[in-house]
């Protein structure tokens, strides 16, 4: 699905380059990079090696919350509801139907 909630410590800030964007990590590289333990959400895009695609989140109906009140892609131009998150963000294989930005409001 190129989308994945990672398991983070409470105060991860994810590594940036001298520009300031996000620097794509798969999850054993994070990992290795975190002090404590990894009890929070974060969701990461996982087309490259993985960049965040929101703010760390203590409990997996916050960070779908979030999602969906962010309208994240979950592909393309596909969005899904905090019910929908919470099922990908719980089990990553699901399968969900899924709707599209009407077009009016897709970014250009």
């Amino acid at each position: 699905m190129a989308r994945e909630a990672r398991k983070v410590t409470a105060d991860w800030q994810h590594p940036r380059d001298a520009q300031g964007k996000f620097i794509p990590m798969f999850e054993p590289q994070m990992g290795e990079l975190m002090k404590g333990v990894r009890n929070h959400l974060q969701m990461c895009e996982t087309t490259t090696e993985g960049t965040p695609m929101s703010p760390v989140f203590a409990q997996a109906e916050e960070l779908a919350q979030w999602l969906a009140d962010h309208e994240v892609s979950v592909f393309g131009d596909c969005l899904a509801t905090k019910e929908q998150w919470l099922r990908i963000i719980k089990d990553p294989a699901t399968s969900i139907p899924l709707y599209q930005k009407p077009a009016s409001r897709r970014i250009q």
